[in-house]
């Protein structure tokens, strides 16, 4: 995959991001809801995933299970995190907060872990998310602006830890992006297994009532995922992550036109301050 083709498949993963997202915050049903779409995921990318394997060599050694695992783990705590923030902010709040701050987390571990380089321009960049991510939480209905800053920073805090890890496994582990994203559903699947069949009842009131947001966040968060896994096989994580950060102005627009939330045109504006910042960490 050269450059031009990896920007575009980032960009094309921008748009998928943000429609489950707002999907999501339609239904923010927990455990119930997480372990329906990674059974959703597990299902319909099975014939996938099997014929990757086939036509493919592959055998797993110690290194590349305890890379799978801990990103299964990561997902898993993000997933969670994502929706139980949902619950308590905006999307058109805690979307470009979370999505602000993983670039700036991001970027960190690659200059720590990495060896990667921001530069000084790069900086900049991040001075200006930081800048649109406080302006952006100031406009919550929360009493108090830290809150959904809070917030938004540990779902992005296990958004930063995921890139970090996944870039290590489709390079430095050698594991498909298809197969990677798909041992993470399973582990969805299998860990939420015994608390989702104590309550048959509230599985099949989230079935009816969220049916249709439960197989788009189900096909989408898993294929949006995956084109950025690919990209990343050719991209540094200090350019990948912050180009996804893009997602966060069609996050607000689509909210603002599916969910009616408030405040949309003065949080896009101050949300104009993330774009800006990705552009500096380009450059730098």
């Amino acid at each position: 995959m050269n450059f031009s083709i990896a920007i575009s498949v980032l960009l094309l993963a921008t748009i998928m991001h943000s429609i489950w997202n707002v999907y999501a915050k339609r239904a923010s049903n927990g455990f119930v809801f997480v372990w329906f779409i990674g059974t959703v995921t597990t299902i319909l990318y099975a014939p996938f995933v099997i014929a990757v394997l086939c036509t493919t060599s592959f055998s797993f050694n110690l290194y590349q299970i305890g890379l799978l695992l801990l990103s299964g783990f990561l997902h898993f705590a993000y997933t969670l995190f994502l929706l139980y923030c949902y619950e308590k902010v905006d999307m058109t709040v805690a979307y470009p907060i979370i999505r602000g701050m993983v670039p700036v987390l991001a970027g960190c571990a690659g200059l720590l872990f990495l060896n990667e380089n921001i530069g000084n321009v790069g900086l900049c960049g991040v001075v200006a998310i930081i800048t649109g991510v406080w302006l952006v939480g100031s406009t919550s209905d929360n009493k108090y602006t830290l809150e959904p800053i809070l917030w938004g920073l540990g779902t992005a805090f296990f958004a930063a830890a995921y890139s970090l890890c996944d870039k290590i496994a489709v390079t430095d582990g050698g594991i498909n992006p298809i197969v990677l994203d798909y041992a993470g559903a399973v582990m969805r699947c299998v860990i939420l297994m015994p608390f989702v069949f104590r309550k048959p009842k509230t599985v099949s009131k989230a079935w009816e009532e969220h049916r249709t947001s439960i197989f788009v966040v189900g096909i989408l968060m898993p294929l949006s995922f995956i084109l950025v896994l690919y990209a990343l096989k050719t991209l540094p994580l200090t350019v990948v992550v912050p180009i996804r950060e893009l997602s966060v102005l069609w996050g607000i627009v689509i909210a603002g036109a599916l969910l009616g939330e408030k405040k949309i045109l003065i949080r896009l504006k101050y949300a104009l301050l993330i774009p800006i910042g990705v552009i500096l960490i380009i450059m730098g």
